[in-house]
């Protein structure tokens, strides 16, 4: 996948603006933060400050390490791990198995991007509306954000399943 850079610096700048905006809300945030809704908009869930740290610094840390490792030493995976390729036999072949876990990595970068970006938003809105910050509508944000993360995703496989079509 020739975006594999760009899918690690764009990573690199989601990591830093998650931690950002973690300890730029943090200190602001109740004791107990609102992380769910009902429909009249009152809180139907709520963590305890650090818990809900905890979670959101773990996500970061999921996703950061997850997507390095993606990228850096998916060449090590045995080739059992990579059957799920269509045609496996040919493009795990020595002269075209560099070219294809360099695509499988640099897609799985992206799974680690976009991912990242959907729950950095997600917290965004959590941690806005736990500050008394206007958010106008937190299900309809909520559903749109979904929307394009499952796009994304759907055009990943879409790329996945062009990438690995071999012509009868």
């Amino acid at each position: 996948m020739k975006t594999r850079g760009i899918a690690l610096a764009l990573l690199f700048v989601l990591i830093l603006a998650a931690l950002g905006q973690f300890f730029y809300f943090f200190g602001d945030l109740p004791s107990r933060v609102a992380t769910r809704y009902d429909a009249y908009g009152q809180p139907e869930l709520t963590l305890h400050k650090a818990a809900f740290a905890a979670f959101y610094l773990g996500i970061i840390v999921f996703f950061s390490v997850y997507g390095i490792v993606a990228r850096y030493y998916a060449h090590k995976l045995p080739d059992r791990y990579l059957k799920i390729i269509p045609s496996h036999a040919h493009w795990l072949a020595p002269e075209n198995r560099p070219a294809t876990v360099a695509w499988v990595s640099g897609a799985l970068v992206w799974v680690a991007v976009l991912t990242l970006a959907l729950f950095a938003a997600t917290f965004t809105l959590i941690m806005l509306s736990n500050t008394g910050q206007p958010v106008s509508s937190m299900s309809t944000t909520l559903g749109f954000l979904n929307t394009i993360y499952l796009t994304a995703l759907f055009l990943l496989v879409m790329g996945f399943r062009k990438r690995f079509h071999l012509k009868q």
